[in-house]
């Protein structure tokens, strides 16, 4: 009789722990949907900005290669953040639950990677981009960005 309480418990545990495993896995999904969600109106701001600053400058015909390749790299940069928050959306997807491993889920660690970092100052193309704190979390953003990436507050 006690074996069978035994059992059930320890099924009782497991069942527990894949709830809690789906959860968090859910909860990170969800965190990145968000900023990816905030991305993809960055995006479209940029481009709306793009466009309305290209058509703007041809009308008055003082538009320029270099205007266009600055616009170009801003816009540029927030289709790469978005494509690196769905790469993590995949990833955190196609992790699998492993019974009474520590944290109960695995992934591939490269698909999991961070982020590169970006240092104060510089891109990843190598030009400038000035940082700010947030005003409501004071988490670092580029000055380009529209919204905050840690707490979603608008920045601009």
């Amino acid at each position: 009789m006690q074996d069978m309480f035994d059992n059930a418990k320890r099924v009782a545990g497991n069942v527990a722990s894949r709830a809690a495993w789906e959860m968090d896995k859910m909860q990170r999904v969800n965190a990145h949907q968000r900023e990816l969600d905030l991305l993809l109106r960055e995006r479209a701001s940029a481009v709306e900005q793009m466009v309305s600053t290209v058509l703007d400058l041809e009308k008055h015909g003082q538009i320029t290669q270099n205007q266009l390749k600055v616009i170009a790299e801003q816009v540029r940069k927030v289709q790469d953040e978005i494509d690196h928050a769905r790469a993590e959306i995949e990833a955190i997807r196609s992790e699998s639950y492993t019974p009474g491993a520590s944290g109960a889920y695995h992934a591939d660690p490269a698909a999991t990677a961070p982020a590169p970092a970006v240092t104060p100052g510089a891109s990843a193309a190598g030009t400038a981009i000035a940082l700010q704190p947030c005003p409501n979390c004071k988490q670092l953003a580029p000055s380009t960005a529209s919204f905050c990436s840690n707490c979603g507050r608008r920045l601009r």
